[in-house]
């Protein structure tokens, strides 16, 4: 329950403010990779007398997916995914009184998902990528194991079930080519609500309610069909001489009023004494 609050909080945080991004419109992708099932499934009895609360662990499986997506070219995509899991079983722990579990399992438990997914990207300016996510919708687990003795006898469970489900997404994509990016993932799947199948021990009805946790590494590539996407618009000031300049940019410096000299000529009258060239005293 930690993990899921932990998850939920940390999807509560991909509302920041958004950025440029390289492209804007639809995308496509798909991947695969190892699906790893969180041991220590928790599988309990319904209904069922006496009854049976015990522990579930899975070898570790594979996982694909699809999605269908939109880059609005903000740094925020928004996606539909669909996405297939499956884990071999391996046993059904004992609860130590008396209830020795099922040692040994044949069959597996499969997931088929649709969700929608929103995603955050984080423009580095480069060709690494860095992305966070949450999804949810719905998925039908299918669960078809068989078990030779667990102290109740011989376990039989094929059936299905429909969940909300749910996940969080972490990975970065890495730039290959103009408008292909191959993507690397990790992602924290589960059901809402454990899924419940019916079947049989001994012939006799049982109904088993069964967690799903799931950790998937997966290693994808996704094609952007949109064009990148236009620059920001620059945005100008008006400065004080009549021109324009971008916002961040200084206008030209203000001229300060100067006091000009007088240059025009001043007429004045110089006295000499006759055939003299010395100024009188009143020169």
């Amino acid at each position: 329950m930690k993990l899921k609050t932990a998850l939920f909080a940390a999807a509560a945080t991909l509302a920041v403010a958004p950025a440029a991004h390289a492209y804007q419109g639809f995308y496509g992708a798909i991947g695969a990779g190892l699906n790893y099932m969180q041991p220590d499934q928790d599988v309990e009895s319904i209904g069922y007398a006496p009854a049976f609360d015990t522990e579930a662990d899975f070898n570790n499986g594979i996982g694909v997916y699809t999605a269908l997506g939109y880059d609005w070219g903000n740094n925020f995509r928004g996606e539909f995914e669909f996405a297939y899991r499956q884990n071999d079983a391996r046993h059904y722990a004992g609860d130590g009184l008396g209830f020795s579990g099922w040692s040994s399992l044949e069959g597996d438990l499969q997931s088929l998902s649709f969700l929608f997914n929103v995603i955050r990207d984080f423009d580095t300016g480069g060709a690494l990528t860095p992305y966070v996510g949450f999804g949810i919708g719905g998925a039908s687990f299918q669960n078809q194991v068989t078990g030779a003795d667990g102290g109740f006898g011989q376990l039989i469970i094929d059936d299905s079930s429909k969940r909300v489900a749910y996940q969080a997404i972490a990975g970065f994509a890495v730039q290959l080519a103009e408008g292909l990016a191959l993507d690397l993932s990790y992602r924290y799947f589960a059901a809402l609500r454990a899924p419940e199948f019916d079947g049989t021990i001994d012939g006799s009805p049982v109904s088993i309610r069964h967690d799903y946790d799931a950790h998937s590494l997966f290693a994808g590539l996704r094609w952007n069909f949109g064009a990148a996407a236009a620059p920001a618009a620059t945005q100008y000031k008006d400065c004080w001489d009549g021109s324009s300049v971008p916002v961040a940019a200084e206008c030209p410096p203000q001229l300060t009023e100067q006091q000009s000299a007088n240059l025009d000529p001043v007429n004045v009258i110089v006295y000499f004494d006759y055939d003299k060239s010395n100024l009188t005293p009143e020169a």
